[in-house]
């Protein structure tokens, strides 16, 4: 698995639906001797994640398995996004899911109304997360929207649409075949 970086500046990922990371999915592997060292990088500058919905983890966020793999939001709107299950060990981070060796720093941004049974920022693993300036507001008894963002993926899956079968708006780090 090969390192990238995405950036976004300004803009809006809304309404998306995915298994995992309803807006933005961050793969990785769950077998340590298939780790790389190089990093998958997420930069958000502005802008807003909203309304997107994941079956499992990370209604707009969700960063799997990939080490060295840091978040970075600053000046942004994470809202309305949500994760629907509910089983033991799933539906967390109704905004973001951080696991194993990522990290996350979030800046002057407004975290609200994401809805998930383990709170709207979920991280495993011993993952770092610095908040600074930012408001979250709780969305406990609202209804709101999908979820967002989910950065996950396997190589084991022959099919070549595997990931817009399940839903995928935007999968991060995966060596994709050109057509």
């Amino acid at each position: 698995q090969a390192g990238g970086v995405f950036n976004m500046s300004g803009g809006e990922v809304s309404g998306n639906s995915a298994v995992y990371g309803g807006g933005i999915y961050i793969p990785g592997h769950n077998t340590a001797s298939t780790y790389t060292s190089q990093p998958a990088m997420v930069n958000i500058y502005g802008g807003k994640l909203r309304d997107n919905t994941a079956t499992t983890d990370g209604g707009a966020i969700c960063q799997r398995f990939k080490p060295n793999a840091p978040i970075f939001i600053e000046n942004a709107e994470i809202s309305g996004n949500r994760v629907q299950s509910t089983a033991t060990g799933k539906g967390c981070g109704g905004a973001i899911y951080v696991q194993v060796g990522g990290s996350l720093t979030i800046k002057d941004s407004v975290i609200k109304e994401n809805i998930s049974s383990n709170g709207a920022i979920y991280t495993q693993g011993g993952a770092p997360v610095v908040l600074e300036n930012v408001q979250v507001i709780d969305a406990t008894g609202k209804v709101v929207a999908p979820g967002f963002i989910d950065m996950h993926a396997h190589e084991d899956y022959p099919e070549e649409n595997f990931f817009i079968f399940n839903g995928n708006s935007l999968v991060f780090g995966y060596n994709f075949k050109p057509y």
